[in-house]
């Protein structure tokens, strides 16, 4: 299936194996705004006529673009399907309360290593792992095969990208503002900036790509064939 679940009709990864429709509700967390995800959401809703989605969305603080997400998927569906999609918006804080029913999470990734941790949006490492103790949750990863790194990466390495205290303060009282601004400047208060983070492959149950649902050892070969491609095509610049 396509990582936008556009190529392929059927996405065979929430298929039931028996090929039944689906007559009970399906629960779905995501978090963030993903163009990847975002599509698959809508052509499961399209693809799948009988499909009930009741969604829970992390807000995905600090820009909120879980509900942007929310926002832009009602704009995008049909109105026909509306009675059919369900959607409840949670505090990130409130993960643990979000799962509560849910049967699969869906995250995009912003990379990929080659043994099969995912960059994403801070507070996927949270929802990933807490899935773990809900009883029948699947963690599905949707992404394009490009997103593979040639060489293994983890957290801590690579380029990091932060972004300023003022995105995180924004929502914060005038007054505390103002008051931490001070701290501050003495060095004494650090906002966290950072908005991606790893997710170990270890909690991650499949990926689903254009090239088909995947799972760590099929990440580790593509991987492996981004790497020789790599090499080809340095070799032939040099040459």
């Amino acid at each position: 299936m396509d990582t936008r679940c556009a190529q392929h009709p059927s996405p065979h990864w929430l298929t039931p194996t028996n090929g039944e429709q689906h007559d009970e509700p399906i629960t779905i967390l995501t978090l963030s705004n993903s163009s990847t995800v975002r599509t698959c959401l809508l052509t499961l809703l399209t693809t799948l006529p009988h499909l009930k989605l009741f969604l829970h969305i992390l807000e995905s603080r600090p820009r909120c673009e879980g509900a942007d997400l929310a926002s832009q998927l009602l704009s995008s569906l049909p109105i026909s399907s509306h009675s059919r999609l369900h959607i409840r918006i949670f505090p990130d804080c409130a993960v643990g309360t979000a799962l509560r029913g849910v049967g699969f999470v869906l995250l995009g990734a912003d990379r990929i290593s080659t043994s099969g941790d995912v960059s994403n949006k801070i507070g996927s490492m949270s929802a990933a792992v807490m899935a773990k103790r809900e009883e029948g949750v699947k963690v599905v990863v949707v992404s394009e095969v490009d997103k593979i790194v040639a060489t293994d990466m983890r957290e801590g390495e690579g380029e990091v990208e932060s972004h300023p205290a003022s995105e995180l303060m924004s929502a914060w009282a005038e007054d505390t503002r103002k008051g931490l601004d001070n701290r501050m400047e003495e060095g004494r208060v650090e906002v966290f900036g950072e908005w991606f983070e790893w997710i170990p492959a270890e909690y991650v149950d499949v990926y689903v790509t254009e090239r088909g649902v995947l799972v760590a050892r099929d990440v580790q070969d593509f991987s492996r064939q981004n790497r020789e491609t790599c090499k080809t095509s340095a070799g032939r610049i040099e040459s």
